[in-house]
């Protein structure tokens, strides 16, 4: 088998035993989006005067648009990254917003959020859903498609029950060629050979609607709930210890305590080293570093990032 980092990933191998991650009466969606446009959904069923909301400045547009499309007004509190590894949030823009996003970055953090906030607390937690005591907030939302190969993989869920009826319509050829994808990706992984998978990866993803609800393939919440999340933990922590050996001087994050599982391992460059440069010199040694701005490169911490890297050293 080839080693490659980045990218997408391939059908993810399920064990016999829940793995304990996701709570029973979760709802699940095609994607984060629409995750996120769900909670937003149910919310205002149950808060219709709900106007304003807070996010993160470092966001995607993803998570911004489901807001945007029903009318709330905006605001974006700072978050800043600091050199020794501290993401700093100033959240007094946000205290007078009905909701309030917050996320924690890569997998380094746990949810942060002012104890005396009194609107709605939406946490996403994408990149630490593997953490522990991660499901804090009025509703929690995320995404597996950036830990695994899964078709779908948002979810969705309130600590009070949703009034919003979980959807049912399914986008199936979204869904389809994402597995077909899958397929091809482990062609190439075990083969070797042409990259097909990428323009049917890029076909999927251009089929994703701005703001559709959807449901989730129901195949998909059995591999959110039968993946071998130990197994995964134990190996993306372990490939983390082994990238700091290389790259800690350049590590935005420089320890991993024991509760945490990384999603992303960033790389915070001085302002004289070009990014362009690195995310060459690593893929040619078989790691596809991701640009994530602010002089930051992410890259997904998977054993075959290690076996790549370590192997060009």
């Amino acid at each position: 088998m080839i080693k490659e980092i980045g990218s997408e990933f391939w059908e993810t191998p399920l064990v016999d035993d829940d793995n304990g991650l996701f709570p029973a009466d979760i709802h699940w969606l095609v994607s984060g989006r629409a995750a996120i446009a769900h909670v937003l959904d149910d919310l205002l069923k149950k808060n219709p005067s709900a106007s304003s909301a807070a996010l993160p400045s470092w966001c995607c547009g993803s998570m911004i648009e489901p807001f945007f499309q029903r009318g709330f007004k905006l605001t974006f509190y700072p978050v800043s990254f600091m050199r020794e590894g501290d993401l700093k949030r100033d959240f007094s823009l946000a205290m007078g917003c009905d909701v309030l996003l917050v996320m924690s970055y890569f997998g380094f953090e746990e949810p942060e959020y002012p104890g005396d906030y009194s609107g709605v607390v939406i946490n996403d937690i994408t990149h630490s859903v593997l953490n522990r005591d991660v499901w804090l907030g009025d509703y929690v939302v995320g995404s597996l498609r950036k830990w695994m190969g899964i078709a779908t993989g948002g979810y969705a869920w309130s600590r009070d029950g949703f009034v919003a009826e979980a959807p049912t319509g399914r986008l199936g050829e979204f869904e389809k060629l994402r597995r077909c994808a899958f397929i091809e990706k482990q062609k190439y992984m075990e083969q070797d050979g042409e990259k097909k998978y990428l323009a049917i990866f890029s076909q999927a993803n251009s089929m994703l609607e701005p703001c559709g609800v959807y449901a989730g393939d129901p195949k998909d919440s059995q591999t959110a709930r039968h993946f071998n999340s130990c197994y995964l933990a134990a190996r993306r922590r372990e490939n983390y210890n082994c990238l700091r050996q290389f790259l800690g001087d350049y590590l935005l994050f420089d320890q991993l305590p024991n509760t945490f599982v990384p999603l992303f391992v960033p790389l915070l460059l001085p302002d004289d080293v070009d990014k362009n440069t690195v995310r060459s010199n690593l893929a040619s040694n078989g790691s596809t570093a991701l640009r994530t701005g602010r002089g930051i490169i992410g890259f997904r911490c998977l054993i075959r990032i290690v076996r790549s890297y370590t192997r060009g050293k």
